[in-house]
């Protein structure tokens, strides 16, 4: 008789025998401890490669290798992954929507090559950021048209990004403070909004309508 088990964290094996009235019993048992950067992991056993995700500060988080699940971070945001192909690159990626609302990813897809029997640590940028939603309407009422480029004046860095106006005047706007001035512009138009922002954790609130008070026209570039 035998009776074998497994899980995340390895494979049992029970056997019993009996021969001439004699019984034998016999046990298995077949694991791994990984570590890195000060983490321990218990695993089935790893016959050749590991990496070790790091998304600080994020649980539960899906984490894929080749688009298989391969593990979820632990509380401190750490995964093991045991199943790494060495001196090769191997697609590590994870689900976005496991992370909160306020938050940007600035590498979705990595590719590590650990060597032979060794591990990897493999660290996916992941940010938290003060975004807010709102819609920008002109002193007639009218929405801000949409295409329109809006700048967030807090940040002057020759590197500040740009956002897009969608329908109804409709803005998404990350890196904002408490008090905020955004400037939209557009062939034919340019405007100035100050908008209030108060960070509501693990979501993008919506703020409402602001009114967006014109400067002046600029000349359409033919």
């Amino acid at each position: 008789m035998a009776l074998y088990g497994q899980n995340d964290y390895g494979r049992i094996r029970l056997e019993a025998a009996e021969l001439n009235g004699q019984v034998r019993e016999r046990f298995g048992l077949s694991g791994a401890i990984a570590t890195l950067n000060g983490q321990w992991f218990l695993s089935r056993r790893i016959n050749s490669s590991f990496g070790v995700a790091r998304v600080p500060g994020h649980a539960k988080v899906r984490i894929y290798v080749d688009n298989q699940l391969a593990a979820r971070t632990n509380q401190d945001g750490y995964a093991l992954l045991p199943r790494l192909h060495p001196y090769m690159r191997n697609h590590v990626t994870l689900e976005p929507l496991d992370l909160p609302l306020d938050t940007e990813i600035g590498q979705l897809k990595l590719q590590p090559v650990p060597a032979w029997r060794s591990g990897v640590l493999i660290d996916i940028p992941v940010r938290r950021v003060a975004a807010a939603t709102f819609n920008l309407m002109l002193d007639d009422g009218k929405p801000i048209p949409a295409g329109a480029s809006v700048d967030l004046l807090n940040d002057q860095s020759a590197a500040a990004e740009s956002f897009g106006v969608g329908h109804e005047g409709l803005v998404y706007l990350s890196g904002l403070g408490t008090e905020n001035a955004v400037r939209a512009y557009w062939p034919g138009g340019e405007c100035i909004a100050k908008i209030h922002f108060q960070p509501e954790a693990g979501s993008v609130p919506y703020l409402g309508q602001y009114p967006c008070q014109r400067t002046h026209t600029r000349e359409v570039s033919r």
